[in-house]
């Protein structure tokens, strides 16, 4: 855990004392960690006194939802300063889902078009082409590119237009993946 630069600790836990181990390693090298009051009263008063201050250990008053949703683990405004600091770039267009993995030559975007696509048992799958995606990536400055961003599976070129941002195209059911090369990973901390 110690490798990551933020934790978030969501949902029902059950903490090891190896968990716990691994989780004072990564607040002690530096880790941020936010974690609900449910969380804190399981780790035990001394403990979450005693991580508190590192200053690196944030015990957050969760928002307050509607009876028709599930608890959030963080308010939006706190989600979103977090992935404004630590992601390689935003993610912005039409609603699609994306995940953001790093690789020893730099951070690979993974975009997921899920509309578009209706399955029947006993037909083939129709696809709307009207429910294309289309998405802009704008890297973070502290990304630090050190070449070209490319659609990974094709080893295809993406352009970037006048103010650095990448536009990508998802058809329907489709998935794109968007790799920025960056400088080797060597110690830095993984998002």
């Amino acid at each position: 855990m110690a490798r990551y630069p933020s934790i978030l600790l969501a949902g029902e836990m059950r903490f090891s004392s190896f968990f716990i181990q691994e989780l004072e390693k990564a607040l002690l090298s530096g880790s941020e960690c936010w974690i609900h009051p449910r969380h804190a009263e399981s780790l035990g008063e001394d403990r979450i006194h005693s991580w508190q201050k590192t200053g690196r250990l944030h015990v957050i008053q969760p928002p307050a939802t509607s009876e028709n949703h599930e608890a959030l683990a963080i308010h939006e405004d706190e989600l979103k300063n977090m992935t404004q600091r630590l992601l390689p770039m935003a993610v912005s267009g039409d609603p699609i889902q994306y995940q953001i993995n790093r690789n020893q030559e730099g951070w690979v975007v993974e975009l997921i078009n899920n509309d578009g696509v209706f399955k029947t048992g006993d037909q083939p799958a129709r696809i709307h082409p009207e429910a294309t995606a289309h998405v802009v990536l704008k890297p973070n400055p502290s990304t630090a590119m050190t070449g070209e961003p490319r659609e990974w599976v094709t080893d295809t070129a993406l352009t970037r237009n006048a103010e650095g941002l990448i536009l990508v195209t998802i058809p329907p059911g489709e998935s794109r993946f968007v790799f920025l090369p960056t400088a080797k990973a060597g110690g830095e901390r993984a998002p």
